[in-house]
């Protein structure tokens, strides 16, 4: 999952999207709505600052509108519209905007950033314990803020529906969540949640990761450090899939992925598991790619003419077809083995076809068994090693012949 952030100034879009860089997520803010696409597509976090925060609000909301239609368009994309602390600046107009350009009918507003003073008390701003009309924000030259109730702040430039849902003995996730779903059943379209701590913030962010139904979310840089864990967003990092199956369908699944991702195809051959210079290198190239954050594709045979030379040049070594079939797991083995010793840490997830390729992966690095977590499709699961080292990668292994053509592509889409 990639996230678009939507903010009104180049400072805010700053202070968001550190939150999800010192997590290592590869994060960039662009005032360039042409080349907003490719950013998502190369980044995991995009900062869209949309320079509206002195606007007029029918200008803000034209923006807002025009960034968070073209993101609708864009699959698997989580949109997060920032706002200021203090509430400067058009807040209901591109809230509403957003709203729009995406198709939502509701939203969530979680505004508090507590470690800098800033809490939500009763759907009131308080800063430093005053509220937030009382203080200094009220006197802004370019954007006075005058009231503190946030329902009002909004009703200013949006006519939809705002509720609060406040902060009492029964503010659990499960009890919030009812709640929410309570108020929008009625009709609600925006509601406000209190909070005093970043323990709220925490368990807020957690709560409104297990909505099912789309939404939009609005907060600050306080909400946003919380959003990387509770929306399981991941660093950007290499997916290494290891083609021991050399079965039709399994060939027929790695071509239609070619045409809808990016990875790098590594071929090995019988030839170069005979040759410990050559597997050196492969193993170089592969580290390589990464520690480049390349998605790879190892296989041994990309047509049946690459299984008919292999068999040829096996029998020729003295191997029969058994034998052969077990030096090329063997050498899938010792290969990704090696691999994982040396960059476990830089795996976004593991792919492996081919019962012989697993077990041997599993002999070299003396993994006793595996834990299984889920089902990425029908009798494909996902599961993690159980060993010390190697028990943080997401596996997913798959019986050469499963699956139809689309089962590879699902199966990379799962994993990133």
């Amino acid at each position: 999952m990639k996230l678009a952030i939507i903010a009104d100034d180049f400072t805010g879009s700053n202070d968001t999207g550190v939150q999800f860089a010192k997590k290592g997520l590869h994060t960039v803010v662009t005032t360039n709505i042409n080349q907003l696409m490719g950013n998502i597509s190369d980044n995991d976090v995009v900062v869209f600052d949309t320079e509206s925060r002195f606007d007029n609000k029918e200008t803000a909301y034209k923006k807002a509108i025009k960034i968070s239609s073209k993101i609708k368009q864009l699959d698997n994309v989580l949109v997060y519209k920032k706002l200021d602390s203090t509430f400067r600046g058009n807040i209901g107009a591109e809230i509403d905007g957003c709203m729009n350009g995406m198709g939502y009918d509701f939203a969530v507003v979680i505004p508090a950033l507590p470690s800098n003073g800033r809490k939500t008390i009763e759907g009131h701003v308080k800063l430093n314990d005053k509220f937030l009309h009382e203080t200094e924000i009220a006197k802004d030259p370019k954007t006075p803020v005058t009231q503190s109730y946030i329902p009002d702040i909004i009703a200013n430039q949006c006519s939809r529906k705002v509720e609060v849902i406040k902060k009492d003995c029964d503010y659990t996730k499960e009890k919030l969540q009812e709640r929410l779903i309570d108020l929008r059943n009625k009709g609600t379209e925006i509601i406000v949640f209190d909070a005093e701590s970043d323990i709220d913030l925490k368990m807020l962010s957690e709560m409104i990761a297990k909505i099912e139904t789309h939404f939009l979310i609005v907060g600050t840089a306080g909400l946003a450090e919380y959003m990387t864990d509770a929306f399981h967003l991941k660093v950007h990092k290499s997916i290494l899939s290891i083609i021991g199956s050399v079965s039709d369908v399994t060939r027929e699944q790695i071509t239609f992925a070619d045409d809808i991702h990016d990875f790098d195809i590594i071929d090995i051959s019988i030839q170069d598991f005979f040759d410990d210079i050559k597997k050196e290198i492969i193993l170089k190239t592969i580290l390589q790619l990464i520690y480049d954050k390349k998605d790879i594709v190892i296989r041994t045979a990309k047509d049946k003419k690459d299984i008919q030379t292999a068999c040829e040049y096996a029998k020729e070594q003295g191997l029969d077809k058994y034998e052969t079939s077990e030096f090329i797991a063997q050498g899938l083995g010792e290969i990704t083995g090696k691999i994982l010793n040396e960059a476990s840490n830089d795996l976004a997830g593991l792919f492996i076809t081919g019962g012989d390729t697993l077990i041997k992966i599993a002999k070299y690095l003396d993994i006793e068994g595996m834990k299984i977590i889920d089902e990425v499709l029908p009798a494909i699961p996902v599961g993690r090693f159980v060993h010390e080292k190697y028990c943080d990668i997401d596996v997913v292994t798959k019986a050469g012949a499963f699956g139809n053509e689309e089962t590879f592509s699902n199966i990379l889409d799962y994993l990133r």
